[in-house]
């Protein structure tokens, strides 16, 4: 495998997960495990895939395994969030209820790193923890373009459109972009008015080939 973007983004030998110590796995996540999944990454095959919005880090977690399982070990999953939950979590208090904050912030990072960990995906995922915004700003400039790209950040049309808009050309020619949530209206909006060519919906997932 080549230099890997967890290299280019923080250095030779940087180990985002030495010293922690991981709590109890939880399997908890939306559409993390759609067939969808599945299906693209039998086609194209990726080696680097880059996942905006993560959480505990479900679908990367699914999506290192299948890849994998697909094509041996030669992948790797960046996951761009802040790790502090997007409107609907602050909005929707069934989501962030005070008992599970940790010294005023959500303890989602410390989750997923644990998944992660319990998962043995270690060498293959890598968080940057960042928002999506700056997060693809950061990668256009590295001149990065992925097999795959997955946005699963936030759900409002505003915040969507700006993650569309800035991450299509993260896919590489002949590559992938993949929006979960495909039922959300602000979803379809965007990637109507953001992406050109043929747009396919197929269960929770809206796809768009490069």
């Amino acid at each position: 495998m080549g230099q890997r973007l967890r290299e280019t983004l923080f250095g030779i030998g940087y180990n985002p997960y030495a010293g922690f110590e991981p709590g109890d796995y939880s399997g908890f996540g939306w559409n993390s495990n759609s067939p969808e999944f599945v299906d693209v990454i039998q086609e194209v095959r990726p080696k680097l895939i880059i996942e905006f919005g993560t959480f505990f880090g479900g679908s990367a977690v699914n999506m290192a395994n299948l890849a994998k399982a697909f094509h041996g070990g030669d992948i790797e999953v960046v996951c761009v969030d802040t790790f502090l939950g997007s409107v609907e979590h602050w909005h929707e208090h069934q989501y962030f209820k005070p008992s599970f904050f940790k010294n005023g912030r959500p303890p989602i990072y410390d989750q997923f790193l644990t998944n992660v960990i319990k998962t043995g995906n270690q060498n293959h995922i890598t968080p940057f923890p960042i928002d999506s915004v700056n997060g693809a700003l950061t990668l256009k400039r590295y001149g990065i373009q992925a097999d795959l790209v997955y946005i699963d950040a936030g759900h409002e049309y505003e915040s969507v459109s700006m993650d569309v808009k800035l991450c299509r050309d993260l896919v590489r020619p002949g590559g992938i972009m993949l929006l979960d949530d495909s039922h959300y209206e602000p979803i379809q909006r965007a990637a109507r008015e953001n992406l050109t060519g043929i747009i396919e919906t197929k269960g929770t997932k809206i796809i768009w080939r490069k």
